[in-house]
């Protein structure tokens, strides 16, 4: 991620992490369609939610769906 998290606002990490959540349902749907070029985009996209909803947590705000 090019950015740092934590120093986004909350209304940014929001439209971040539903970016991301786009993107990975798009890679999981390649990757079940064996369409899937580079796996390590999966691992990427996967952590990179990770650290958004981390820095949303860590600055009062809870993620809306997140398990």
């Amino acid at each position: 991620m090019a950015e740092k998290t934590q120093h986004l606002a909350p209304d940014e990490l929001r439209a971040r992490e539903r970016e991301l959540r786009e993107t990975l349902a798009r890679l999981h749907m390649k990757r079940h369609a064996r369409r899937l070029e580079k796996p390590s985009e999966l691992h990427t996209a996967k952590k990179d939610l990770a650290r958004v909803l981390t820095a949303l947590n860590a600055g009062g705000e809870r993620s809306r769906g997140a398990k």
